[in-house]
């Protein structure tokens, strides 16, 4: 399969994951340190320091902090962004690999853990996301585990919110319009400069998946055993909780 970065800008467009990334989809320290938190305690009781793929890591938010801590052995970063390989690299992800999430380049059994974290699942049709799902396990060991971070869209689509806006440093601002089509969320995103000028960037598009749909998606990827929690691995609650964590196991 093609490596071509589907992400990159098209016509007058640009990419929801382009320069700007880090500071449009900045997540607060406390977030970061929550889902670390997490990650141990799964880690902890795998009872060894694990083989860990980071899948669609970025620049490396959880990999280099996973690393700095001593806690896996090793890490890889696999991303189809060059530019945020090279930030995770120099944020202390030793191994870094550019590459197509569904179609790892790696053997069966190479790994221990796989993450997929921060929303980076969803982006692809039905097939293709499935298509994931199978290709992390068959990269999984035969006891290994995959820790899918997904938004609760129960709660999203209860709670709907249809405009929002943020500000960035530079002055500018953007402004997003969502909407749910069939089965995707899709947020339309427009970025206003001091100048006023205004641009159209490319719309964030996910498939929504609910726990039931999730579930049976991993058990027809192979897996045994699926648990759903929250991002504190505390009970999943579709109406409060704000994230939705699928730990699922191979054997």
């Amino acid at each position: 399969m093609s490596t071509q970065e589907w992400y990159k800008p098209t016509h007058e467009n640009v990419s929801p994951f382009d320069s700007s990334y880090r500071e449009e989809f900045k997540l607060p320290p406390e977030r970061t340190e929550q889902e670390l938190r997490s990650l141990r305690a799964v880690i902890s009781a795998m009872h060894k320091k694990p083989r860990v793929l980071d899948i669609a890591g970025g620049f490396g938010r959880i990999g280099s902090e996973l690393t700095r801590q001593g806690l896996v052995k090793p890490l890889i970063n696999l991303d189809l962004n060059r530019e945020f390989l090279q930030l995770a690299r120099k944020g202390g992800v030793e191994k870094v690999v550019q590459g197509d999430m569904r179609n790892l380049p790696f053997q069966e059994g190479s790994f221990d853990l796989a993450l997929i974290m921060f929303t980076s699942f969803g982006y692809f049709d039905d097939k293709d996301n499935f298509r994931v799902l199978q290709e992390a396990y068959r990269v999984l060991d035969n006891d290994g585990v995959l820790v899918l971070d997904l938004p609760n869209y129960s709660r999203i689509l209860h709670n709907f919110t249809v405009d929002r806006q943020i500000v960035l440093s530079d002055g500018s601002f953007i402004h997003y319009k969502k909407r749910v089509e069939g089965q995707y969320l899709i947020e339309e995103r427009k970025r206003t400069k001091r100048n006023q000028i205004t641009e159209n960037l490319l719309p964030i598009k996910l498939r929504i998946y609910l726990p039931k749909k999730i579930i049976e998606l991993c058990q027809q990827a192979g897996f045994k055993k699926i648990d759903l929690f929250d991002q504190k691995l505390e009970k999943f609650l579709p109406s409060a909780s704000r994230r939705l964590w699928v730990v699922s196991k191979k054997a």
